[in-house]
């Protein structure tokens, strides 16, 4: 080698000694700025009703987008932008941006639980049940008992009442005040037909939520069938009761008339 081709490669090699580090610190700068964009992005969705507040949702999509424009590659920018789509009603954004967070980082359980309600949203049902249960593998998920409801109700509709009624079970072990999760439990019992555990999982319903028409209405099924008239009846009667208008009115007054 040459003195001279000696000395331009050396040349080149302080120059890229000399960029290197300028970059990376462009680079620190560049996520620093994102980080901020993405804190006001948070800021906005903690205003009023969150996130199902629409201008909350706006706002806070500018700021992510800036931030993502400097760091594309963070997997929670990608996450809290699928989930703004997803709460817009935005299907096909949303799972776009939420595949993007898993190809980024698989682990991330959220990702997968909010893609999992994508799919139940578009009817993809056993694909819900997989990204569910995809969340749910991942022992650092803070939030099990949302996949779990989500994973029960997504069975429920596929018919596998048994997979759906355990899964309420699960969410119940962590949340045992969740009245929703014990009302589809109840309902999961009564379509395969144990109906002493629906009874009883409609009883606990009711002690969170009294004053609803539909879990007195089912309890008052399930007691029919078990041959609890009188029992029935007066589930009947409370429907009649809390809300005297439309359809389950007036089946719950023609049961009234059979049962008394």
């Amino acid at each position: 080698m040459t003195a001279r081709r000696r000395s331009s490669l050396a040349a080149v090699l302080l120059a890229s000694a000399l960029v290197l580090p300028s970059c990376t610190a462009m680079e620190t700068r560049q996520k620093d700025q994102a980080v901020g964009y993405y804190r006001m992005a948070n800021a906005h969705l903690q205003q009023g009703r969150g996130i199902q507040d629409e201008t909350n949702r706006r706002k806070a999509y500018g700021e992510l987008v800036n931030a993502i424009r400097l760091d594309p590659r963070n997997a929670q920018y990608r996450l809290l932008l699928g989930t703004i789509y997803q709460q817009s009603g935005e299907l096909i954004s949303a799972e776009r941006e939420l595949k993007k967070t898993l190809e980024m980082d698989p682990d991330v359980a959220e990702a997968h639980n909010n893609l999992g309600t994508v799919y139940s949203d578009q009817g993809r049902l056993n694909e819900a049940v997989a990204e569910f249960e995809k969340a749910l593998a991942n022992y650092a998920y803070s939030t099990p008992e949302i996949a779990y409801f989500n994973l029960g109700l997504a069975n429920y509709r596929l018919g596998d009442y048994a997979a759906a009624a355990k899964a309420f079970g699960k969410t119940l072990d962590i949340v045992p005040e969740n009245v929703v999760a014990r009302f589809q439990q109840g309902q999961s019992y009564a379509r395969l037909g144990r109906l002493p555990e629906a009874v009883t999982a409609f009883t606990r319903a009711l002690e969170l939520e009294p004053n609803s028409a539909r879990i007195h209405y089912e309890q008052g099924v399930v007691l029919n069938k078990l041959n609890r008239k009188e029992a029935a009846a007066s589930h009947f009667e409370k429907v009649v009761e809390l809300e005297p208008d439309g359809d389950m009115a007036q089946q719950a007054r023609t049961f009234i008339k059979l049962l008394r």
